[in-house]
């Protein structure tokens, strides 16, 4: 009968269970992304409490951001998926702020490449420096330049013509 009351959980005690709870299953800078929207988050709501006319001025304020669509998108997405393990740990009601926060659109963007013309003048500003293979590599093989500066020479069989490599940014899938 004279148990303590257990105080209940803020929202930043709440982030930083979700984060431990997750950042097993993320690489290093999944866990960044996920800790500074979530923090930008909490910096937003302060001490309050978490109620559905929170959630949405926080949207409106998102919205009111000058910064492009993907960054909006990542600062809604990981705040939409904090929400969604809110509920399904049962913190809060089924839909009672998951259903508040959209998700905006995120529309590619044109992959912008040198012309040919423009790979041509490069390469004859390039003649006669390390600078030459590099870029010949680049936009003929669609290398980054991460990737041509760190190339090994075990990378490449001559006889088969052929250049073996994994690249640097997508080496944790290991494809080639």
């Amino acid at each position: 009968m004279n148990e303590p009351i257990q105080p209940l959980p803020t929202v930043a005690d709440l982030v930083e269970e979700y984060i431990t709870q997750h950042d097993t299953h993320w690489t290093n800078n999944t866990y960044l992304a996920a800790e500074n929207e979530l923090r930008r988050f909490l910096q937003f709501i302060g001490g309050k409490d978490l109620t559905p006319k929170l959630v949405a001025d926080y949207q409106a304020a998102q919205h009111a951001r000058k910064c492009k669509p993907c960054t909006l998108y990542r600062a809604i997405s990981w705040t939409q998926r904090f929400l969604v393990w809110l509920e399904d740990m049962e913190y809060v009601r089924h839909n009672r702020v998951t259903n508040i926060l959209r998700v905006p659109n995120v529309v590619p963007g044109k992959v912008r490449c040198f012309t040919h013309v423009q790979y041509e003048d490069l390469k004859e500003a390039a003649v006669g420096t390390m600078w030459y293979y590099a870029i010949v590599m680049a936009y003929r093989v669609g290398t980054r330049y991460s990737d041509t500066a760190m190339m090994k020479w075990e990378y490449v069989n001559l006889d088969k013509r052929v250049i073996r490599y994994v690249p640097w940014k997508t080496r944790m899938s290991g494809r080639e």
